[in-house]
């Protein structure tokens, strides 16, 4: 499990569960790896701004299997996504 601001808020660790970086929504697991700002530049820096499974939409863990166990021109696409 992914230690976000949402996670820390359950288990009582803060009482914000908001995204630190830019404030502009709640910390889950979907806002870290995905829809934060951040997280879409780093993707963009990949060459991959449609990653393998179509999103938004698309469950996390839906993504994730997709990227990794997905068919992918770029072999080297699942090490780098898991990497990543």
């Amino acid at each position: 499990m992914l230690m976000t601001n949402t996670v820390r808020v359950r288990r009582d660790l803060t009482s914000d569960p908001i995204c630190m970086v830019y404030g502009n929504g709640c910390e889950t697991a979907d806002h870290v790896l995905r829809s934060c700002t951040n997280a879409k530049l780093v993707w963009r820096e990949l060459g991959r701004q449609h990653l393998h499974c179509l999103y938004p939409g698309t469950p996390l863990n839906e993504w994730i299997e997709g990227n990794v166990m997905g068919s992918h021109t770029d072999a080297s696409w699942a090490p780098k996504f898991l990497t990543t």
